[in-house]
């Protein structure tokens, strides 16, 4: 294992909280101007409530902000957490 192995990161565990995580190559674009991405800025996109189209927004501005086609991987995933029903997965006390 690489010395320099990154430690884990967490998400939020409450009903309706949702976690965005994306691959360098996609938060690291670039404007005309030099500016990166401001993904923090853009999290209002990851609303939507089908979270396929939350990231197909999120994508969509993605490339306007780039001013053309991303070149090279971008991987983003999506992870909302809607709770647990009594019996699944953890139990509830």
């Amino acid at each position: 294992m690489d010395s320099k192995a990154r430690s884990p990161i967490g998400c939020p565990s409450r009903p309706a909280s949702s976690c965005c995580c994306c691959t360098p190559t996609a938060s690291a674009r670039h404007d005309a101007g030099g500016s990166f991405y401001p993904l923090g800025d853009r999290a209002d996109l990851l609303k939507e409530p089908d979270a396929d189209r939350a990231l197909q927004g999120l994508r969509e501005d993605l490339v306007r902000h780039a001013a053309g086609p991303l070149h090279d991987d971008a991987a983003m995933l999506l992870l909302r957490y809607h709770g647990h029903v009594k019996g699944k997965s953890v139990p509830i006390e």
